[in-house]
């Protein structure tokens, strides 16, 4: 994708996603949500890292024993 299709998603989810009020409260529950999805998704990358990536990894995955090993 390039700079020009970035910027016109960019402008796209700035039109759609307006919030009806943003207060303290709901500053607060958007907020645990971001940090939530943040940490779910950086341990996934952490683990795909480790099984897939890590260039001398400690364990590995073995798909005869369906386990890390």
């Amino acid at each position: 994708m390039g700079f020009s299709e970035d910027l016109e998603r960019l402008a796209l989810q700035e039109r759609e996603l307006v919030l009806p009020r943003l207060d303290s409260q709901v500053a607060w529950k958007l907020g645990v949500r971001l940090r939530k999805l943040a940490e779910e998704r950086a341990l996934a990358n952490a683990i795909h890292y480790v099984l897939y990536k890590q260039p001398q990894p400690l364990v590995v995955w073995s798909p005869e024993h369906g386990r890390l090993v």
